[in-house]
Formats: structure tokens, C-alpha cells, sequence
């Protein structure tokens, strides 16, 4: 096998044959199509010449094939470093595996191979198939993708798989792995359905290698067991690099069966009787080798050209990668900053694509994307929320962003790496004439970034007519980017507008144009979002509030804090004296230096069906009560108030008896005094 000499030069000419023929068969629409033949690489041509050399021996000189495949194991096993690998069985060889880069045509490889196959399988009978053809994917999405790609290739049997269906032999079904179980349920078929004498074809062969390792190989064996199998993979290295051997194997069941009998995962303590117990059963041996994944895929991949290849030979992107030092970017505004060095990449790149159009056209270079790849979509510690966070940060705090722009691309700013290089030194020079324009930069960043003619707040608008989408917007803006959040349930949310106060604790804050859709949002918001549009109007109030210079002089020195309270008893802060009062706010006051704290509560609520004697309405003076309970001797005091910002405007209120100066001593503000007075009146309180 390993010996070219043992190849006949007639045999390779026919391999050669049949590679074109199969080529040509699966491109010729795709050529109509596209205007012009596809040629294949030198890598894929050696892919599918040792798969025509490989299903050859496999078919049709078997003991050859293994006997030489164990002699080479043979030469292996004597190399210094070598594992110690078993040598191969009759059963291993049918399956074999690429380890080809994402963009080296593995599903033009794909569907050769299936021609390849029924070539030696049918042996000139066309009338003869396997049992069942499967190709199994990762999700639904590349199952779509597949089907598709097969008919443009001329396979025109092909379908999803549909288990109340039996369709014609040579038909391809695909399903993607998530739909496999041991059992029949509704939306799983038992791998029983698929035993007989298969051809499968595992697309991302690697997604099932990792912690349910176990489940998923012995799946596959299950559908291969008889037939043959071809798997893919971009990074069957990676997925596999902590696999075990099937020694390894063996002696993982022999220690958990240990554990079970002699309370104890170590052999060697072990008298002879003892490990007799422990003796593998052929059922034992074969279980180990169906989970030995590093084994099973160091012998059956039979091309590799992995990135390492695929890069050297000049395809792919180029990449550039730009690390912060990772300590760093947890302290202070580093992480902002960084992000907006990050924006500022993407709009020279926007900027120098734009200004030198006719210079570039040779090129056929496409406009610049910015792209992120997130991980969690709900949670605190959504990435897909931390983008969100820094977008909305860049529009609201204007000043700093020009302040961090100016050191930027003057080359003045320090975003450090893990080794202490400034990682953006030199990156901006094509900007530096912005130097004392830093305005004009901030509005065509504007422009050009966010689609927006003026800086107004980010919105995230649901896209009706599609599944799982939010788009994003300045104002009234066209969206400028888009978020997919990838096989969400149906919802339907119009619009929630980030207020990225940073001042609160929980940023950025999310409201709802309408209470209805809160339940509709495929976003787990902790806390929860905003919901009447009077919390919304209070949290940009305070915001102005607090830069602006009478709120600089009435919160002084002290830092300001104010965090979204929970309704419930587990999560929130209640008052049963207050009708079971969960205020909506928490407003906090520390004066860092004396250690002395104001916490007040704050709810916006409407007043228009409420009775003015509600409990709700004397938490303001409940709360002293409790301040002075919590009262410690030695201890800076808690000061604790209480207000109420209505909405409804003092006129709308009938029948109360009360005066508004009354109401505003009950600490009852109204919201239609505008921010910055109901807001002074309140910081009096709290001075």
C-alpha cells in the first residue's frame, strides 16, 4: 500500500479516468451556471486519487490493504515519539476521513465521493445501491445548504430525511446529528432505522467528538456497521487532541468497573483475583474502540490538508489579530477603549475603500464588513449584549469617544498586549489628517459606520419577515448592522432602544416600545428591561441630570449608582408595610471619602387610577422608620428615602384635595416639570 511500485501505472490511468469523469459530472451544471469550468486544485485532485486507489483495494484486494496498513503501522510504532496504536482490524477499514480547511471544497469532494463509491460498489450493476445513502450534518441550516448543492451537483434524488417515508434506493437523505438517538421520540429516529449495509457521509465530523463523545461514536458505528462511511472535518486535530487511544480506552472501563467492585481507580493495588474480575469481554473491547477517538481518526484520515497547508499554499484571508493584554481589559475604560480603536480599524478600512474606489476596481474588492461571532445571547454575560453595550456607548459619550479618537490617530493611545506592544502603533497613519477634526471624523464615522446624519440613540428593531434577526439603527436611521440570533422560536418584538447610562450598574438598559413585547423577545434581560415609557423618560432625565451642571453641584463629590430592581421577594427589595411595594429604582449615593451612603427609592408610576392614600404613597416616611432601625453606633448612617415620579400630569388628578406643593412634601414629583427640575427638587432631598 505504501510502496508506489505496488500501483500499476495502468491502474492509475483509470483512477485518473474516473476522477475527470466524476469531476465533470458533478460541475457541468454548475458551469452552465457560472460561465466558466471548474478546475480542480492540485489538493483535491490527490484527495480523490487516493480515494479511487483506497475504495479500489477496499473493494477489490482487501486482505492487501490491510495487511499493508498494518505494516506501515508496524514502521510507525518503532519511531521515537510514536503512540502506541493497535494495528488495524477488517473492521476499521470502512471508513476513511478529510481533514480539509473551510474553503478547500470539501463539498465538491463530497459529492465526487459519493460517485466514487457507487462506482465500486456497483461494479457495473446500476441497478444496485446501499441500503439507505445518509448524509448527516451538524444543524438544520447546512442541511438546507446540502440539498441544495446536491442538485446543483446533478443528484437530483436527494431529500431531507423523512421517516415516513421510504424512498427509492439511491436516493440521499440527509439529517443532521441533533435528530439521532437511541430511541424513536417525535422529533428523533432511533439509529436502529439506518442499520444495514449504508454509505454515510458525516459533514463536521468533529461536532461529535467532544464531552458526548461516547453517545455520538457509538451512533455512528451503529449506521456504518456493514457499509462505509466518508467524514469531514476543518479541525479533526483540535476536536481530537484530548481523544483517547484504545489502550487508554480499555483501561478507563477496567478502573470505572474497579470503582464499582473495589472502591478504587488504581490497578496496580490490585491482587491477581481482583483484576481477573476486571477482564474485558469482546463487548468491552468493542465499546473501547468506538470511543478511542484519537485512535480512530489517526487511522482513517486519508488526505490532510489542514489550514497549515491551505495557508501556506496562499489561500484563505489574510489575518491580523490584535489581542489586548487580558488583565487589562477587565480595569478601567480599557475594554471601551479598545473597542473604540476597533471601530476606528473598521471605518479606515470603510474610509480608504471609499476615497480610492477607481484605484481598487482591479480588484474587485467588496465593501468592508465588520463582523462578530458571538457565543451567548442571553445572560449577564452575553457577548452579543457587550457589543450592543459598546455601540450604544460610542453614540451616547460623545466627548470621551473624540478624546480617545484624537489619541488614536495621533499614535498617543497605549492598548498594550500581552507583551507590552502597543498593539494599534502606526495603524492610523491614513487618518492622521483628522487630527484637529476630530468633529468631522466622529460625524463620518457617523455616517459612514452607523448610516446616521446625526448621533441619536441605538435602536435593535425586529425584522418581521425574518427568523431570528434584529437589525440595528440610529434614530430613524437605516440599520446599520444585523444580529442574528441563529434558530430562535417565533417572536415579535417592534422595537427596544438601549440607553447606555453608565452610571447604572446593569448597562445597557433595554425598553420596550410596548409592554406586550417583553414576552416576545428571544433575549433573557437581566435586569429586566425597561418597561413604561416613564422608566425610560426617568433614566435619560437622570442621565442629562447628572452631567449636566446642576446635577455636578448637587451630587458633589459623591459617585452615583442606580441599579433596576427585581419585583420579587428572592430578587428584589420590597416593603409589605408598602402594599407589597417593589420600587422600580434603587438610586445610591456614596460619598467615597466619609463612607456615608444615601440609598432612595425610586418608582415611576401614573397616578390617574390610583388612590392618593395608598400605602405606596407614605414609603417615603416607612422608609425612616427603617433608617433609623438599621442605625449602627460608630457607622456612617444609611440615609433612606423614597419618592414617586408621576407620569400623570397634576391637572389630570380629580378629586385628591391636595395641593401640588402638598403632594411634592409626600415626595410625589411630577415628571411634566421637565428632568431638570423634578430632578433638583429631588437631589434637595438628598443633600
Amino acid at each position: 500500500m505504501f510502496d508506489p511500485n505496488k500501483v500499476p501505472e495502468a491502474d492509475l490511468r483509470r483512477y485518473d479516468l474516473n476522477v475527470v469523469a466524476h469531476w465533470q459530472a458533478i460541475t457541468a451544471q454548475r458551469n452552465k451556471l457560472e460561465g466558466h469550468e471548474l478546475q480542480m486544485k492540485y489538493f483535491q485532485y490527490l484527495s480523490l486519487l487516493f480515494t479511487e486507489l483506497y475504495l479500489d483495494w477496499y473493494f477489490n484486494h482487501l486482505q492487501d490493504l490491510l495487511d499493508g496498513l498494518n505494516e506501515e503501522m508496524t514502521r510507525y510504532r518503532a519511531e521515537t515519539g510514536a503512540e502506541p496504536f493497535r494495528d488495524f482490524e477488517a473492521d476499521d477499514l470502512n471508513k476513511i476521513a478529510f481533514w480539509n480547511a473551510t474553503g478547500s471544497g470539501k463539498t465538491l469532494l463530497l459529492h465526487v465521493n459519493i460517485r466514487q463509491y457507487l462506482h465500486y460498489f456497483q461494479a457495473g450493476r446500476n441497478d444496485h445501491f446501499p441500503d439507505k445513502i445518509i448524509l448527516l450534518t451538524p444543524n438544520e441550516g447546512l442541511s438546507r445548504q446540502h440539498l441544495e448543492e446536491l442538485h446543483l451537483s446533478g443528484f437530483g434524488f436527494s431529500q431531507f430525511f423523512n421517516k415516513a417515508q421510504s424512498p427509492a434506493r439511491g436516493t440521499i437523505e440527509i439529517i443532521d446529528i441533533n435528530k439521532l438517538g437511541d430511541e424513536m421520540g417525535d422529533k428523533t429516529v432511533a439509529v436502529d432505522a439506518f442499520e444495514g449495509n449504508n454509505l454515510v457521509l458525516v459533514d463536521e465530523g468533529h461536532r461529535g467528538t467532544g464531552t458526548a463523545a461516547g453517545a455520538w461514536m457509538a451512533r455512528r458505528e451503529a449506521l456504518v456497521r456493514g457499509g462505509f462511511a466518508f467524514e469531514y472535518s476543518a479541525t479533526f486535530g483540535q476536536a481530537v487532541a484530548k481523544g483517547m487511544i484504545v489502550t487508554a480506552a480499555e483501561e478507563d472501563i477496567q478502573k470505572k468497573r474497579a470503582k464499582m467492585l473495589f472502591n478504587t481507580t488504581s490497578l496496580r493495588s490490585l491482587d491477581d483475583g481482583q483484576k481477573a474480575q476486571l477482564a474485558l469481554t469482546a463487548e468491552d473491547k468493542r465499546r473501547a474502540r468506538i470511543t478511542a477517538t484519537r485512535e480512530i481518526y489517526a487511522k482513517c484520515i486519508l488526505f490532510d490538508y489542514s489550514y497549515k497547508f491551505f495557508y501556506e499554499d496562499g489561500y484563505g484571508k489574510e489575518s491580523l489579530i490584535l489581542n489586548m493584554n487580558g488583565e487589562a481589559y477587565e480595569q478601567a475604560d480599557n475594554a471601551r477603549k479598545y473597542f473604540t480603536a476597533c471601530l476606528l480599524a473598521y471605518y479606515q478600512q470603510l474610509w480608504l475603500w471609499s476615497t480610492h474606489r477607481s484605484a481598487l476596481a482591479d480588484f474587485n474588492i467588496e465593501k468592508p464588513l465588520w463582523v462578530f461571532v458571538g457565543n451567548t445571547v442571553s445572560g449577564e454575560e452575553s457577548d452579543i449584549l457587550e457589543v450592543v453595550n459598546f455601540l450604544a456607548d460610542f453614540l451616547n459619550s460623545e466627548a470621551q469617544i473624540k478624546s480617545w479618537l484624537t489619541d488614536l490617530i495621533a499614535d498617543k493611545a497605549q492598548i498594550l498586549d500581552a507583551k507590552g506592544n502597543n498593539i494599534f502603533s502606526g495603524r492610523f497613519t491614513p487618518l492622521m489628517g483628522f487630527g484637529s477634526r476630530v468633529d468631522e471624523l466622529y460625524a463620518d464615522i457617523l455616517l459612514r459606520v452607523f448610516n446616521a446624519s446625526a448621533r441619536q440613540r441605538l435602536k435593535l428593531v425586529n425584522i418581521k419577515s425574518s427568523k431570528g434577526e434584529l437589525a440595528l439603527r440610529v434614530g430613524d436611521a437605516e440599520p446599520f448592522g444585523l444580529i442574528n440570533i441563529g434558530e430562535a422560536s417565533k417572536w415579535n418584538a417592534p422595537h427596544m432602544v438601549a440607553i447606555s447610562f453608565d452610571r447604572h450598574l446593569f448597562y445597557p438598559l433595554f425598553g420596550f416600545e410596548s409592554d406586550g413585547d417583553k414576552k416576545s423577545v428571544p433575549l433573557k434581560l437581566t435586569p429586566l428591561g425597561l418597561g413604561a415609557p416613564s422608566e425610560v423618560e426617568f433614566v435619560r432625565d437622570l442621565e442629562a441630570f447628572y452631567n449636566s451642571p446642576d446635577g455636578k453641584q448637587a451630587i458633589g463629590a459623591r459617585s452615583l449608582y442606580l441599579l433596576r430592581n427585581a419585583a420579587s421577594e428572592d430578587k428584589g427589595l420590597g416593603f409589605a408595610l408598602a402594599g407589597n411595594f417593589y420600587p422600580d429604582f434603587l438610586l445610591w449615593l456614596v460619598d467615597d471619602a466619609s463612607g456615608q451612603q444615601w440609598l432612595t427609592f425610586v418608582d415611576p408610576k401614573g397616578l390617574l387610577h390610583i388612590d392618593l392614600n395608598h400605602p405606596k404613597l407614605s414609603l417615603y416616611k416607612g422608609v425612616k422608620t427603617l433608617e433609623a432601625d438599621l442605625a449602627k453606633p460608630g457607622e456612617p448612617p444609611l440615609v433612606l428615602n423614597a419618592f414617586i415620579l408621576s407620569p400623570t400630569k397634576f391637572a389630570s388628578l380629580l378629586n385628591h384635595g391636595n395641593t401640588k406643593a402638598e403632594l411634592e412634601d409626600r415626595h410625589v414629583l411630577f415628571m411634566e416639570d421637565g428632568g431638570s427640575t423634578y430632578l433638583k427638587k429631588m437631589f434637595a432631598v438628598l443633600a
